[in-house]
């Protein structure tokens, strides 16, 4: 434990000595995958669907704030479903004029959580989504994944129906349908319900203020969400991979501890219960604290004997 304590130690200095480089670098490498992805699910414009596009795009964020990111996501979302239907892409910005003005001008922080979610369910790691917001953000942080969900489920509705228009199999207006069948997704509503309740339960699990409470309830959390999806998938009727639900519950475990280890670490075995009071209240207050680690630099000089070191030869007699 210690010596993975002196790596993250490493680790975080490396980067805050470094941020002026790993920064730009860093938002470089997110806009890639974000654009990736939209380009994937919305990949309509031939232009912008390729992947020269994607890095020019990641490239032009590294310049730009979250909030201006933010926006050009949604423009090119939009670019992409005016190529299929002009009222689709309306109906989109519509959609995303109400989510702004009900939720997303109150919380501007959570911007990068309704596109975070896209991008894990794109790379089937969905349990991170929950486990992310309720360990680091809290139920505000829920409004913003549930648009985000909606966003995925919306992008694989516009797909299936371009291919029934494709194949001529289509008979009404497609806003309609891909309107219809994105609310009435059995999956959307599962997944939503599956969200709300991991990450409340998170959040009311790390309040409860146990040893090792906040690894104790991501853990307790992707057992909720593998419980939950296998039975919304046994009452709506929907197929689901209890292996692959599985995989993806650990290893999104496995993700959102690692996050948690980066971001702090405590020492339960040194916590202290104080106690004191003042005119009005008496006071328990616990006292745990943080792990840290000074590393040592130790120095180790090689001697070797002189005889060895430049090639002497003793001979008897001498």
């Amino acid at each position: 434990m210690e010596k993975l304590l002196i790596y993250r130690e490493k680790l975080l200095k490396f980067l805050s000595s470094h941020w002026q480089v790993c920064g730009p670098l860093g938002k470089f490498i997110g806009g890639v995958f974000i654009f990736y992805v939209i380009n994937s699910l919305f990949g309509y414009s031939k232009i912008l669907s390729q992947p020269f596009s994607t890095l020019i795009l990641a490239g032009i964020c590294v310049f730009l704030p979250f909030s201006m990111t933010y926006l050009l996501c949604n423009l090119i979302i939009i670019i992409h479903l005016s190529v299929v239907s002009m009222e689709i892409a309306i109906l989109y910005f519509i959609i995303m004029g109400i989510y702004y003005l009900l939720y997303q001008r109150m919380f501007p922080e959570m911007r990068y959580l309704f596109f975070m979610t896209p991008v894990f369910f794109f790379f089937h790691l969905t349990a991170v989504i929950p486990l992310f917001v309720g360990s680091f953000i809290g139920i505000t942080g829920i409004p913003a994944i549930v648009m985000g969900t909606f966003l995925y489920i919306f992008a694989q509705t516009v797909q299936s129906g371009v291919v029934q228009v494709n194949n001529g199999s289509f008979g009404s207006q497609l806003y309609n349908f891909v309107l219809q069948g994105t609310i009435e997704n059995k999956q959307l509503i599962i997944y939503i319900l599956c969200f709300i309740f991991v990450a409340a339960l998170i959040v009311g699990i790390r309040r409860m203020q146990v040893d090792y409470g906040w690894y104790f309830s991501i853990f307790i959390g992707g057992i909720a969400y593998v419980t939950i999806v296998l039975v919304g998938g046994f009452f709506t009727g929907n197929r689901v991979d209890i292996g692959g639900e599985l995989i993806i519950a650990a290893v999104s475990i496995l993700v959102v501890m690692i996050m948690q280890f980066f971001k702090i670490v405590i020492d339960y075995s040194r916590q202290e219960t104080l106690e004191f009071e003042d005119e009005d209240y008496y006071y328990y207050v616990k006292a745990i604290p943080k792990s840290r680690v000074n590393e040592e630099e130790i120095n180790i000089t090689k001697i070797n004997p002189a005889g060895k070191k430049f090639g002497f030869k003793k001979h008897k007699g001498e």
